[in-house]
């Protein structure tokens, strides 16, 4: 299936039959590895309820205890094995309790049994829910109850946030309980500007025994008292005996974890259709509403338009943001301009983000800084998104020389050029590159007449012939010297080394951009695609010498071996070998003995911090769970391109392979290194 020629609406219409389908006929209940959380229970038309007998039930040392609940009206019939005991608050599988789904016993008159028995020895306490699934493929939830191996004892064993109470949310939210902090806490599942209004919220709670429940010295009714959650809350639990125990119940507002970011365009036009120019801009408000963590943003002005190349014809799009004024987004330094990443084909979401954070472990000064957000484009919920800085001249992102106003001269601004294979026009500020490997000379065969270099500052706009000229000459220079005049001549290196190398270009730069590439085994390198390098005035940065960088698009035919580059180097080449060494400039430069004996040097150097990669990965991985299951619910993995080679496989298994991709990658690089 071509999704670039699908239009929005066919594909929201293919995708939501496809949920409908999963909805009907997969088993409405916690995953068997209590990974995937379980559905939203359905609504009930026919007034059927799922009630719990008893509010607590404890599982005896070494033993078990039943779970008894009635089925109204009796006449509805379950299906045993979709009777599940989840976590009422995650409605995940609760860890510390085991039960046979096979075996859900019939009491006669609408009454049930599940047997159920302690996992662990150690002291715990869950709030639970039993998710029924009904032979008919209806699922209903039943009320929250707690489950305990230990005697009960006198306490506040539930909270919740009915909607039959609180009319303002969309679904019953049911308190996590942790135990060592004596804390409930709930995240109000809901994604709009308007969040609920925690000022009047009225909690329903159970108790076991004990005399009364006090908040700021008010006795508290269950299902009836209002009360403030936007700052944590305190209830007060006397016990028969007279002792007060205090718990603490904090009440967020997010959808998931992450920002929410709301883009309004004003068309009502879903996202995939209303963004298809990369040259026109479109006139939009935006909203962040962020977390505990975030500073959120007001409603602002700003104008949008489509970006990418490959992925423009992609249906989740990526697009620019240009501001009016300087906008400080996220607790990122202030600037007029920002992209949003759409991460479409990479099922992981993290490339961007861990390479990003490959190159902050390197002598690279700046790449982009982003988070990860929520995105509800024209009202609809369109996926996670990565809010990051756009590569641009400024004093927080690529920090060199800017252009003094008026001046058109060539040695008073600094300049930022892009090496991609994309760009087709021969006029300025485009000109063509003097190196050609194999590589382009593939990407000639295929129609492309050359590779080029674009100025983005000064821009075209802004580019005079004088300043145009010089950047090209200098880079062209650059080319034609070290293709030229660069030797194997070990005898010579220390001499060409200085008179050509270093010339031109600031080295260990140069090298580590590379070693940015080669852990994380981007072919872009030698494309190439959306290479960067800058230059500041004579004096300046790197005294005014070529910095390779910033690092820029990895969010797909990178950190896997089964991308085979267009077939110039296969799956154990990529493994084994360094085989970006012969890309673009580096095919030059590593002729150089002391250029190629800095490269070892570095990777001595930086090794240890690349081995970090894989915890990161990880954590970032689960920072995003919850997220990347909502915006998988969206944009479904198999619709997706299998460019990663990882969409076959759940979100946990295609982060760990990414994982253990660059675990495999530094140890075979470190033996490469060495042999080399």
């Amino acid at each position: 299936m071509n999704l670039s020629k699908i239009t929005a609406s066919a594909l929201r219409t293919k995708l939501m039959a496809l949920l409908a389908l999963v909805f009907m006929f997969t088993m409405a209940a916690c995953s068997g590895g209590g990974d995937e959380p379980a559905p939203e229970p359905k609504p009930s038309p026919d007034n059927t309820l799922v009630t719990i007998e008893g509010s607590s039930i404890t599982i005896p040392e070494g033993g078990s205890a039943s779970v008894v609940f009635k089925v109204t009206p009796t006449s509805t019939t379950i299906s045993s094995n979709k009777v599940k005991i989840c976590d009422a608050s995650t409605k995940k599988d609760i860890p510390q309790i085991s039960y046979d789904k096979s075996k859900v016993a019939s009491l006669g008159s609408g009454r049930y049994k599940v047997t159920i028995s302690a996992t662990t020895e150690e002291e715990f306490r869950a709030n639970a829910v039993v998710i029924v699934s009904t032979a008919e493929g209806k699922t209903y939830t039943s009320n929250t109850f707690v489950i305990r191996n230990t005697v009960a004892v006198s306490e506040l064993s539930s909270i919740s946030f009915l909607k039959k109470h609180n009319p303002q949310l969309k679904s019953d939210i049911v308190c996590h309980f942790a135990k060592e902090s004596n804390r409930f806490s709930a995240r109000i599942h809901q994604i709009a500007p308007t969040m609920v209004d925690h000022s009047k919220l009225i909690a329903t709670f159970t108790t076991e025994g004990g005399s009364k429940v006090t908040v700021n010295g008010v006795e508290q009714k269950s299902g009836v008292t209002v009360n403030d959650f936007t700052e944590p809350v305190t209830y007060k639990f006397t016990t028969d005996e007279g002792e007060v125990i205090e718990y603490s119940v904090k009440v967020t507002n997010h959808f998931t974890n992450l920002p929410v970011v709301y883009v309004d365009t004003n068309t009502g036009v879903y996202i995939t259709d209303d963004l298809t120019s990369k040259t026109q801009w479109k006139s939009a408000r935006i909203q962040i509403v962020g977390n505990d963590e975030f500073d959120g943003l007001e409603p602002t002005s700003l104008e949008i338009r489509a970006r990418g190349n490959t992925t423009l014809g992609w249906p989740k799009k990526a697009f620019n943001m240009k501001f009016e004024k300087q906008a400080k987004i996220l607790g990122m330094p202030k600037h007029k301009r920002w992209v949003m990443i759409a991460n479409y084909c990479d099922a992981t979401l993290i490339r961007n983000d861990v390479a990003y954070y490959a190159s902050g472990l390197t002598s690279l000064k700046w790449a982009p800084r982003g988070h990860f957000v929520e995105l509800v484009y024209n009202g609809e919920y369109v996926g996670n998104y990565y809010l990051c800085e756009h590569v641009r001249v400024d004093k927080d992102r690529v920090a060199i020389t800017e252009t003094p106003q008026g001046d058109t001269s060539a040695e008073n601004t600094g300049y930022l050029v892009e090496y991609d294979f994309h760009y087709s026009s021969t006029s300025k500020p485009y000109w063509t590159s003097y190196i050609n490997t194999q590589q382009q000379t593939d990407w000639n065969n295929r129609g492309n007449s050359s590779v080029r270099y674009l100025s983005k500052y000064p821009d075209e706009n802004d580019l005079s012939d004088a300043q145009y000229n010089y950047i090209k000459n200098y880079i062209r220079n650059f080319e034609i010297e070290i293709r030229d005049k660069l030797t194997e001549n070990a005898s010579t290196a220390e001499k060409e080394y200085k008179e050509i190398i270093e010339k031109y270009i600031e080295p260990v730069s140069f090298v580590d951009y590379w070693l940015v590439y080669e852990v994380c085994l981007n072919h872009e390198l030698m494309n190439p695609g959306s290479v960067f390098v800058h230059k500041d005035v004579e004096g300046g940065v790197a005294g005014g010498k070529l910095i390779a960088g910033p690092t820029w698009d990895f969010d797909y035919g990178t950190f896997n071996f089964d991308y085979t580059d267009a077939g110039w180097y296969p799956v154990e080449t990529k493994k084994t070998q360094l085989y970006l060494k012969t890309a673009i400039w580096y095919k030059y430069l590593f002729k150089n003995a002391k250029m190629k004996a800095l490269a070892k040097e570095r990777w001595a150097t930086l090794k240890p911090s690349f081995e970090t990669l894989p915890d990161y990965i990880r954590q970032q991985g689960a920072y995003l769970s919850e997220s990347a299951n909502e915006n998988f619910n969206v944009w479904l993995r198999s619709s997706m391109p299998n460019l990663n080679y990882d969409i076959n496989v759940s979100y946990e298994e295609a982060i760990e392979k990414m994982a253990k991709v660059i675990e495999t990658r530094v140890a075979n690089m470190d033996k490469a290194m060495k042999a080399w």
